[in-house]
């Protein structure tokens, strides 16, 4: 934290994400500490710690959060539609909401409303993101890791042989195991950013073991992808070195030892035979209405071949579905321009290596399955988007450190 004693000109600074203290009364330090924690930051927590709560619980907290945003910040409904960079936001999920309607596709209309709810709130989270809130975020987020592990290992102790795979606290053992891709790569960037703690280390490898216990296997090549792009983003090309090094290690005893290493293995040419009957049934979807799709939940609401799924297991599928080729050119258009921004933004804001993970990281499982159809995985990777502070300006980031002046 770096203090600045009143009377000094704080334009001589460049404001960045880290907390800013004035301090009026050296005696009263600790008084100063208490109250810029502010009750926008235990909102967010509160948030970030519901992620790692069943869906009935994860959702009241962050619907609560919402309204209470919308309602305490009179200037987000004025900042919503000045801000131009979310343009291209609300033209996607206008037209996503159109295309739901005229498909008379009533789930899909308000699944669609809920993610744009996502998505409103995420842009809250990045204009309000300090740089002591973050490192608190990353602690919540280090201890869910303790907790949904704990209850994935009594669900393995109790659990039948031939019943399905440990979920936790979460609707789905894949749901669960992007959890942990996520924070994996947020306590990556803790450790190289905050030190070498051995708190960080212990939820790393409860991360990393959740990933082990819910038998996920895209999981690993996507955690592999995401934490090298963090080590590329802050320029640790001796960490990105290693860890090449040990991903060809992890490949060879791969090959070596597959029915040893390799979860589920006995399943797995009948599970990718499985994949591919859902990704033609996807296709045959998508050619009904191949130009603006039908809304959102579409391969849910058609499939009507048995298969027991609930979407295309492919990010790209699933989109052709849901928008047609319109709605998929303005998707990727729209995820081109926020890496690009995110990209830019590296050099003044290294954070922004935990937004361009998390994308990575989701862009790699969705190869042949969809993490965002969950509340709690999509809340967490908006969150972790959210910690580039995109949505501030020059002016928000001045009044984040002039709050923290003292009232005498």
């Amino acid at each position: 934290m770096k203090f600045f004693h009143s009377g000094e000109n704080f334009s001589e600074y460049v404001f960045d994400t880290e907390e800013v203290m004035v301090i009026k009364n050296p005696v009263s330090v600790t008084s100063q500490i208490l109250d810029t924690f502010r009750s926008e930051d235990k909102m967010l927590l509160i948030c970030a710690g519901s992620i790692f709560l069943p869906f009935y619980l994860c959702f009241v907290p962050m619907a609560a959060a919402f309204i209470c945003a919308i309602w305490n910040r009179k200037d987000l409904k004025s900042r919503y539609l000045e801000t131009r960079k979310m343009y291209p936001v609300y033209i996607f999920f206008a037209y996503a909401m159109a295309v739901a309607i005229v498909a008379k596709n009533l789930y899909g209309t308000a699944v669609t409303a809920g993610y744009f709810a996502l998505v409103i709130f995420a842009y809250y989270e990045s204009i309000t993101m300090r740089g002591r809130l973050k490192k608190n975020i990353i602690t919540v987020v280090c201890l869910g890791n303790f907790v949904v592990l704990a209850v994935a290992l009594i669900q393995e102790l109790i659990r039948e042989e031939d019943a399905y795979r440990p979920t936790s606290v979460f609707g789905d053992p894949d749901y669960y195991a992007f959890i942990c891709e996520l924070s994996v790569v947020l306590i990556t960037y803790a450790i190289l950013h905050y030190g070498r703690k051995p708190f960080y280390f212990a939820s790393l490898a409860a991360a990393l073991a959740g990933i082990w216990e819910s038998g996920c296997r895209s999981a690993w090549p996507a955690v592999f992808c995401g934490v090298l792009v963090i080590f590329l983003c802050l320029h640790r090309y001796h960490h990105l070195l290693v860890g090449i090094i040990i991903g060809a290690g992890a490949c060879l005893c791969l090959l070596l030892f597959t029915d040893v290493i390799l979860p589920r293995y006995r399943s797995f040419m009948a599970e990718i035979h499985m994949r591919v009957y859902i990704w033609k049934t996807a296709l045959d979807i998508f050619k009904t209405h191949p130009v603006f799709g039908q809304g959102m939940m579409t391969y849910s609401r058609l499939e009507t071949k048995g298969i027991p799924d609930f979407h295309a297991h492919n990010l790209f599928l699933e989109s052709l579905c849901n928008f047609g080729v319109v709605g998929t050119i303005f998707l990727i258009a729209c995820i081109v321009l926020l890496l690009v921004e995110l990209i830019h933004r590296l050099r003044m804001n290294p954070v922004c290596a935990v937004s361009v993970g998390a994308i990575t990281v989701t862009l790699v499982h969705g190869l042949v399955d969809e993490p965002v159809m969950d509340i709690q995985c999509s809340a967490l990777l908006f969150l972790l988007v959210a910690f580039s502070g995109l949505g501030k300006t020059k002016a928000d980031k001045e009044e984040q450190y002039v709050r923290t002046v003292l009232r005498t």
